[in-house]
Parts: structure tokens; sequence; C-alpha cells
């Protein structure tokens, strides 16, 4: 009975070793620990002898066993992954950056296209006869000057509106000549897709003078000069005079 006893106390005593030692890994185990063979880096689980009657733990490897005073044991190398930990708070906003120095400034652009003159006629007027095939009649232009800058390049744009088959015969057209500082510079001229109906308002665009069909121009004078515009018309009916309803004529300037 006593025997039996001590067999009872002796397997106890072994297995409260084998705890300690796995829980705590006491000095001894420790140091027995450091001079036992080291588990492999290609080992997942370790190895290892516990005396039954000291609790002395010590690590094997390879093909080591533990004696028959010993127990043997084994535990992973390494435990489970832990948990994701939760996420830290937001740090504080960063401060403002200083604002970057100012960009050089660009260079000035060309000026565009202006309309540096609106000449127009205030009403109708009636045509008389050419003298020398030119026209006597004035038709004035209200704001009919102007003054050219030195780099600018005008072209003249114009249109003259009468009435068709207003004197006879039927067809005849008015001849509108602009004079540019009293000299003939442009001239009014009408072309038909079809003829006209009698009666009706009909346009004539502003050409180079003598009729060359290229919008009027003025090259760069080199130096600031002014001009004056002033329009004459006539007709060569037969018969009666044709009813020229009105006229005007811009000056684009290109710089």
């Amino acid at each position: 009975m006593i025997a039996s006893l001590d067999r009872a106390h002796a397997r106890s005593a072994g297995v409260l070793a084998l705890a300690i030692a796995v829980a705590g890994l006491a000095p001894a185990a420790a140091a027995s620990a450091r001079k036992a063979p080291r588990a492999t880096s290609k080992s997942s689980t370790v190895r290892a002898c516990i005396n039954k009657r000291s609790g002395a733990l010590r690590i094997i490897g390879g093909r080591q066993r533990c004696t028959r005073s010993e127990r043997s044991f084994s535990f992973n190398a390494k435990g489970l992954d832990g948990r994701n930990g939760s996420n830290g708070t937001s740090g504080a906003s960063g401060r403002n950056g200083t604002n970057g120095a100012n960009g050089v400034s660009g260079t000035n652009g060309r000026d565009g296209t202006t309309i540096s003159l609106r000449a127009r006629t205030s009403a109708p007027i009636t045509g008389t006869a050419l003298v020398g095939g030119l026209p006597t009649l004035d038709y004035p232009l209200t704001n009919g000057a102007w003054t050219q800058a030195a780099t600018e390049v005008d072209v003249l744009f114009g249109e003259l509106k009468y009435i068709y088959g207003s004197c006879t015969p039927a067809g005849t057209v008015p001849t509108a000549i602009a004079y540019l500082d009293g000299q003939p510079f442009a001239q009014f001229y009408a072309l038909f897709a079809s003829t006209p109906t009698l009666g009706s308002t009909v346009s004539a665009n502003l050409y180079s003078y003598p009729l060359v069909f290229t919008p009027p121009s003025l090259f760069e004078p080199g130096a600031a000069t002014p001009h004056t515009l002033a329009l004459r018309v006539g007709d060569s009916c037969t018969t009666g005079h044709l009813s020229i309803q009105s006229a005007a004529i811009d000056v684009a300037s290109y710089r």
C-alpha cells in the first residue's frame, strides 16, 4: 500500500514539474535548453525531455530520445498568429505649407482685329447722271474719319442697297465710288446669281478701285496716319435715276 502511494506521488510530482517547466521555463530548464541542440530552421516543432524527478528540461534534436527517467513532450516552435490590433487614433492634421512664389508674368499678346470705323448714310438718295464716267453726287457719310496706326493694316468692307429697276434700262446698276483722302479708292458692285425682281432691294459689295474683286486695303503706313472717306453715287440710266436706299462702310484694323 505504501509503495503504491509512493508511485502515485512520483507521477504527480513529474506532472507538476512538467507544468512548471512548460509554463515558466525555470532557470534550470533554461540552462539545460541553452546546452541542448537547437531546433533547425526547417522544423516547426521543438522536442524536449523533462526529468521525472527533478523536472529538469532539455531540448533534443535529430535522432535523440528521452531516457526512461524522462518524460518526452513537444511544442510548436512558433505560436499561432495573434489577432489584429485595433486601429490607432488618427494623427493630428499637419500644418499648411507656405505659398509658392508667384510665376513669371507672360508676355503681352498681340492685339486682335478691331473695327476702327463704321461709316453710315442716314437717308435714301436718288442718283444723277455720270460725268465723264464718274459719279458726282455726294452721298454724305456719318463718322467718315479715322486714324490708321503705324503698324496697322486696314481692310475696308461695305454694302450699298438700291431698288432694282427703278430706272431704265431696268438692269442698270449704280456707280458708287468711295474716295479715300480725296482719291478714288473703292467701288460698289452688284453681282447676281439670277435676275432680281423689279422693284426689289438688292445689295452691292465694296471692292478695290478700279474694279478688282478683292477687298480694298491699306498697308502699314509706318506712322500714325489720319484718313477721311467720302462716297459719290450716280448711274447711267436713260430714263429716271436709281433709288439708292443706304450705304455702310467698315474699316477692320489688324495689328
